[in-house]
């Protein structure tokens, strides 16, 4: 079995948490605002629709900064080029396609943007 030895430096990693926490964090919010919605009795439907979209919003940054995070620790886009390269979804799907370590689920990571 064949292992592959990721090297990186202390800055890189920094950045690539930085951006991890950031993801958690939109995360947390996006279930904090889902707890605000309300459901009904049967818990089944969200009351507010409002909460429910801004929820949704939030959830999907929180998905595009954790791809950001792959991104740069695969060595695909440096900190500085991402304001520049990454400003429409298709750009993603790009990067996404270059990432090697996740095989048949980039099919699924694909669609799920």
């Amino acid at each position: 079995m064949c292992f592959k030895i990721l090297i990186v430096n202390k800055e890189i990693i920094m950045e690539v948490l930085g951006k991890l926490n950031l993801s958690k964090k939109y995360f947390e919010n996006a279930k904090y605002l889902l707890k605000q919605a309300g459901t009904d009795k049967n818990k089944t439907l969200y009351l507010d629709i409002k909460y429910v979209s801004s929820a949704s919003g939030i959830a999907y940054l929180s998905a595009l900064e954790a791809l950001k995070a792959l991104f740069i620790l695969e060595g695909l886009i440096s900190e500085e080029d991402i304001k520049k390269k990454l400003t429409k979804i298709e750009n993603y799907f790009g990067y996404i396609s270059k990432l090697n370590r996740i095989g048949k689920d980039r099919d699924s990571l694909k669609k799920l943007l």
